[in-house]
């Protein structure tokens, strides 16, 4: 019995004095919780200011324009924000909900306001292009964006549709470029549609297929996997 618990005794001291279980015991948990405590507020730290700017457009269907002044408004870019946000936050559990959204807030960054500045069809677009390298700020856009002629119907039925060029300044980044384009997607999609008659809330229902959670079958029984939810620890 005493040689029992000496062997015991020395597989115990063996296992604590390893640094792969020290780590795993103390470390690793601490710097999870160092990283959603502090995670938040260092992207709230660094996060850009809000991007203020022109956005020139050369829209030849006369249809585009209108509808982006729609989508690209703050308001619009706040929703489709906030509803990024709850399709997101469907897919996690609700005991780590609250976490992962805190995370997705602080990613999300600041809404750039931007105005649009209609531009002649007929206009050179090189012309137009060489706004952007202006020494003047006053004169220089963030970007020039130019609607292709099919970008909301098909010059060919069963040809692809159009899109459009975007030219940007220096000053435009990553972030507002997203903008730009989620706006313009939403505007075309609507367009399109109804030129098609097609109601895109019926489209979204029919196309949207909701991801449900996996189920972890093990010997001792079964709970949910929360994959989803480890992805925002990067961000927390």
């Amino acid at each position: 019995m005493k040689k029992i618990l000496l062997i015991a005794q020395r597989d115990l001291v063996t296992t604590v004095s390893n640094k792969g279980f020290l780590f795993g015991l103390f470390i690793l948990p601490l710097m999870i919780g160092l990283a959603i405590f502090f995670g938040p507020r260092l992207l709230s730290a660094s996060r850009s200011p809000q991007i203020v700017g022109r956005v020139a457009v050369m829209d030849p269907t006369g249809q585009v324009l209108p509808e982006l002044r729609s989508t690209l408004s703050t308001s619009a870019i706040k929703a489709r924000q906030e509803e990024n946000a709850r399709r997101t936050l469907a897919d996690v559990p609700e005991a780590n909900r609250a976490m992962a959204e805190q995370g997705i807030r602080a990613a999300q960054g600041s809404v750039p306001d931007l105005t649009i500045v209609e531009r002649p069809a007929d206009t050179s677009v090189d012309a137009e292009k060489q706004a952007l390298s202006s020494v003047n700020a006053a004169d220089r856009p963030l970007a020039l964006i130019v609607i292709h002629r099919n970008a909301v119907q098909r010059t060919d039925s069963a040809g692809e549709f159009g899109t459009y060029d975007l030219y940007a300044s220096k000053a435009l980044d990553d972030g507002t470029e997203t903008v730009i384009y989620q706006s313009l997607s939403d505007a075309l999609v609507r367009l399109r549609l109804g030129a098609a008659k097609l109601d895109q809330q019926q489209v979204d229902t029919m196309t949207g297929v909701k991801r449900p959670s996996s189920t972890i079958v093990t010997a001792a029984g079964e709970q949910r996997a929360q994959r989803k939810f480890m992805q925002f620890l990067p961000f927390m």
